[in-house]
Protein backbone atom coordinates (compact mmCIF):
# COMPACT_ATOMS: atom_id res chain seq x y z
CA UNK A 1 0.00 0.00 0.00
CA UNK A 2 2.84 2.40 0.85
CA UNK A 3 4.51 1.75 -2.51
CA UNK A 4 1.25 2.47 -4.32
CA UNK A 5 0.84 5.66 -2.32
CA UNK A 6 4.33 6.78 -3.32
CA UNK A 7 3.63 6.08 -7.00
CA UNK A 8 0.35 8.00 -6.87
CA UNK A 9 2.01 10.88 -5.03
CA UNK A 10 4.78 11.05 -7.64
CA UNK A 11 2.27 11.00 -10.50
CA UNK A 12 0.21 13.76 -8.88
CA UNK A 13 3.37 15.82 -8.35
CA UNK A 14 4.42 15.33 -11.97
CA UNK A 15 0.98 16.28 -13.24
CA UNK A 16 1.02 19.36 -11.05
CA UNK A 17 4.48 20.33 -12.33
CA UNK A 18 3.32 19.78 -15.92
CA UNK A 19 0.29 21.97 -15.29
CA UNK A 20 2.47 24.74 -13.88
CA UNK A 21 5.01 24.63 -16.72
CA UNK A 22 2.74 23.85 -19.68
CA UNK A 23 1.50 27.35 -20.49
CA UNK A 24 4.84 29.15 -19.97
CA UNK A 25 6.67 26.53 -22.08
CA UNK A 26 4.03 26.63 -24.81
CA UNK A 27 4.24 30.42 -24.88
CA UNK A 28 8.05 30.32 -24.99
CA UNK A 29 8.15 27.91 -27.94
CA UNK A 30 5.40 29.79 -29.76
CA UNK A 31 7.20 33.12 -29.34
CA UNK A 32 10.54 31.65 -30.45
CA UNK A 33 9.15 30.61 -33.84
CA UNK A 34 6.43 33.24 -34.17
CA UNK A 35 7.97 35.47 -36.83
CA UNK A 36 8.74 32.50 -39.09
CA UNK A 37 5.23 31.17 -38.56
CA UNK A 38 3.65 34.47 -39.60
CA UNK A 39 5.97 34.67 -42.60
CA UNK A 40 5.06 31.16 -43.76
CA UNK A 41 1.36 31.95 -43.52
CA UNK A 42 1.75 35.17 -45.50
CA UNK A 43 4.05 33.48 -48.00
CA UNK A 44 1.47 30.80 -48.80
CA UNK A 45 -1.25 33.45 -49.08
CA UNK A 46 0.93 35.47 -51.46
CA UNK A 47 1.56 32.36 -53.53
CA UNK A 48 -2.14 31.48 -53.69
CA UNK A 49 -3.35 35.00 -54.48
CA UNK A 50 -0.41 36.16 -56.60
CA UNK A 51 0.46 38.88 -54.08
CA UNK A 52 3.96 40.22 -53.44
CA UNK A 53 5.61 39.85 -50.03
CA UNK A 54 8.63 41.55 -48.48
CA UNK A 55 9.99 40.18 -45.21
CA UNK A 56 12.13 41.73 -42.46
CA UNK A 57 12.59 45.09 -44.19
CA UNK A 58 15.15 47.24 -42.32
CA UNK A 59 15.28 50.92 -43.25
CA UNK A 60 17.47 53.71 -41.87
CA UNK A 61 16.16 57.27 -42.01
CA UNK A 62 18.02 60.57 -41.58
CA UNK A 63 21.28 58.88 -40.66
CA UNK A 64 19.74 57.26 -37.58
CA UNK A 65 21.96 54.32 -36.50
CA UNK A 66 18.92 52.31 -35.42
CA UNK A 67 16.76 50.91 -38.24
CA UNK A 68 13.00 50.90 -38.53
CA UNK A 69 12.15 47.20 -38.88
CA UNK A 70 9.06 46.16 -40.83
CA UNK A 71 8.34 42.49 -40.13
CA UNK A 72 6.26 41.83 -43.26
CA UNK A 73 4.89 44.00 -46.08
CA UNK A 74 2.23 42.30 -48.20
CA UNK A 75 1.11 43.93 -51.44
CA UNK A 76 -2.45 42.80 -52.07
CA UNK A 77 -4.92 43.69 -54.80
CA UNK A 78 -6.87 46.21 -52.70
CA UNK A 79 -4.43 47.13 -49.90
CA UNK A 80 -0.81 47.15 -48.83
CA UNK A 81 -0.53 45.40 -45.45
CA UNK A 82 2.21 46.36 -43.01
CA UNK A 83 2.15 43.38 -40.65
CA UNK A 84 4.22 43.64 -37.47
CA UNK A 85 4.93 40.70 -35.17
CA UNK A 86 4.13 41.07 -31.48
CA UNK A 87 4.68 38.36 -28.87
CA UNK A 88 4.12 38.32 -25.14
CA UNK A 89 3.22 35.82 -22.45
CA UNK A 90 0.23 35.85 -20.13
CA UNK A 91 -2.25 38.59 -20.93
CA UNK A 92 -2.38 42.27 -21.78
CA UNK A 93 -4.94 44.93 -21.01
CA UNK A 94 -5.39 48.68 -21.26
CA UNK A 95 -6.54 51.15 -23.89
CA UNK A 96 -5.19 51.14 -27.47
CA UNK A 97 -5.45 54.93 -27.49
CA UNK A 98 -2.78 55.15 -24.76
CA UNK A 99 0.96 55.08 -25.32
CA UNK A 100 1.37 52.15 -22.92
CA UNK A 101 -0.47 48.93 -22.17
CA UNK A 102 -0.12 46.53 -19.24
CA UNK A 103 1.00 42.90 -19.16
CA UNK A 104 0.07 40.35 -16.51
CA UNK A 105 2.45 37.36 -16.58
CA UNK A 106 1.76 33.79 -15.43
CA UNK A 107 2.80 34.72 -11.89
CA UNK A 108 0.25 37.53 -11.78
CA UNK A 109 2.84 40.31 -11.87
CA UNK A 110 1.82 43.43 -13.83
CA UNK A 111 4.27 45.50 -15.87
CA UNK A 112 3.93 48.35 -18.38
CA UNK A 113 4.85 47.97 -22.05
CA UNK A 114 4.86 50.20 -25.12
CA UNK A 115 1.62 50.09 -27.09
CA UNK A 116 2.49 48.05 -30.22
CA UNK A 117 -0.35 49.64 -32.21
CA UNK A 118 0.98 53.13 -31.53
CA UNK A 119 4.49 51.95 -32.39
CA UNK A 120 3.25 50.50 -35.70
CA UNK A 121 1.42 53.72 -36.51
CA UNK A 122 4.65 55.65 -35.98
CA UNK A 123 6.72 53.09 -37.93
CA UNK A 124 4.47 53.13 -40.99
CA UNK A 125 3.96 56.88 -40.76
CA UNK A 126 7.71 57.44 -40.85
CA UNK A 127 8.00 55.35 -44.02
CA UNK A 128 5.09 57.11 -45.75
CA UNK A 129 6.66 60.45 -44.86
CA UNK A 130 9.97 59.30 -46.32
CA UNK A 131 8.43 58.24 -49.62
CA UNK A 132 6.12 61.29 -49.66
CA UNK A 133 2.78 59.53 -49.50
CA UNK A 134 -0.19 60.86 -47.51
CA UNK A 135 -0.60 59.48 -43.99
CA UNK A 136 -4.35 59.10 -44.45
CA UNK A 137 -4.12 57.03 -47.63
CA UNK A 138 -6.79 54.32 -47.49
CA UNK A 139 -4.62 51.82 -49.36
CA UNK A 140 -2.39 51.08 -46.34
CA UNK A 141 -3.30 48.75 -43.47
CA UNK A 142 -1.26 48.98 -40.27
CA UNK A 143 -1.57 45.56 -38.65
CA UNK A 144 -0.10 44.14 -35.46
CA UNK A 145 -0.46 40.37 -35.13
CA UNK A 146 0.09 38.68 -31.77
CA UNK A 147 0.67 35.09 -30.68
CA UNK A 148 -2.48 33.01 -30.24
CA UNK A 149 -1.63 31.99 -26.66
CA UNK A 150 -1.67 35.61 -25.49
CA UNK A 151 -4.83 36.56 -23.59
CA UNK A 152 -6.19 39.83 -24.95
CA UNK A 153 -9.40 41.46 -23.82
CA UNK A 154 -12.04 41.94 -26.50
CA UNK A 155 -11.82 45.70 -25.97
CA UNK A 156 -8.20 45.65 -27.18
CA UNK A 157 -8.82 43.65 -30.34
CA UNK A 158 -9.27 46.01 -33.26
CA UNK A 159 -10.11 45.63 -36.93
CA UNK A 160 -10.86 49.25 -37.66
CA UNK A 161 -10.35 50.71 -41.11
CA UNK A 162 -6.62 50.74 -41.68
CA UNK A 163 -5.68 49.58 -38.15
CA UNK A 164 -5.66 45.97 -36.94
CA UNK A 165 -4.62 44.33 -33.67
CA UNK A 166 -5.48 40.66 -33.90
CA UNK A 167 -4.23 37.11 -33.20
CA UNK A 168 -2.30 35.18 -35.83
CA UNK A 169 -5.14 32.67 -36.26
CA UNK A 170 -7.36 35.48 -37.62
CA UNK A 171 -4.79 37.19 -39.83
CA UNK A 172 -5.31 35.41 -43.16
CA UNK A 173 -9.11 35.35 -42.92
CA UNK A 174 -9.11 39.08 -42.12
CA UNK A 175 -6.89 39.83 -45.12
CA UNK A 176 -9.09 37.75 -47.42
CA UNK A 177 -12.16 39.56 -46.09
CA UNK A 178 -10.50 42.95 -46.67
CA UNK A 179 -9.62 41.99 -50.23
CA UNK A 180 -13.36 41.65 -50.91
CA UNK A 181 -14.02 45.29 -49.98
CA UNK A 182 -15.88 47.29 -52.58
CA UNK A 183 -12.96 49.61 -53.33
CA UNK A 184 -10.95 50.11 -56.51
CA UNK A 185 -7.93 47.81 -56.80
CA UNK A 186 -4.46 49.27 -56.56
CA UNK A 187 -2.96 49.82 -59.97
CA UNK A 188 -0.35 47.15 -60.68
CA UNK A 189 2.03 49.90 -61.73
CA UNK A 190 1.62 51.67 -58.37
CA UNK A 191 2.34 48.47 -56.45
CA UNK A 192 5.38 47.79 -58.62
CA UNK A 193 6.71 51.32 -58.17
CA UNK A 194 6.28 51.13 -54.40
CA UNK A 195 8.11 47.79 -54.23
CA UNK A 196 10.96 49.18 -56.30
CA UNK A 197 11.12 52.32 -54.19
CA UNK A 198 11.39 50.29 -50.99
CA UNK A 199 14.12 48.17 -52.55
CA UNK A 200 16.02 51.29 -53.61
CA UNK A 201 15.79 52.75 -50.10
CA UNK A 202 16.94 49.43 -48.65
CA UNK A 203 19.92 49.17 -51.00
CA UNK A 204 20.84 52.81 -50.36
CA UNK A 205 20.67 52.14 -46.63
CA UNK A 206 22.89 49.07 -46.95
CA UNK A 207 25.49 51.05 -48.90
CA UNK A 208 25.41 53.83 -46.30
CA UNK A 209 25.79 51.40 -43.42
CA UNK A 210 28.68 49.69 -45.21
CA UNK A 211 30.44 53.04 -45.64
CA UNK A 212 29.88 53.93 -42.01
CA UNK A 213 31.21 50.60 -40.75
CA UNK A 214 34.31 50.98 -42.95
CA UNK A 215 35.22 54.32 -41.36
CA UNK A 216 38.01 54.09 -38.78
CA UNK A 217 36.86 54.45 -35.21
CA UNK A 218 37.97 57.54 -33.37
Amino acid sequence: MSALFVVVAVLVALLGLFGILYFPLRSLLERKHFSKSVYRSLYHLAEDEDFYLLNNVRLYFDGNPEPYVYSHILFGEKYVYFVQDFTEEGGIFGDLRDDHLFRRDFRGEVTSLDNPVKAQEKRVGRLLEQIRLPQDSSMFVRAVVYNDSLTVSHALQAEEKGYWFLPKKELLSTIRKAEKDDVPPIKEEDNHNLVQLLKQISEKNKAYQKEESAKPSR
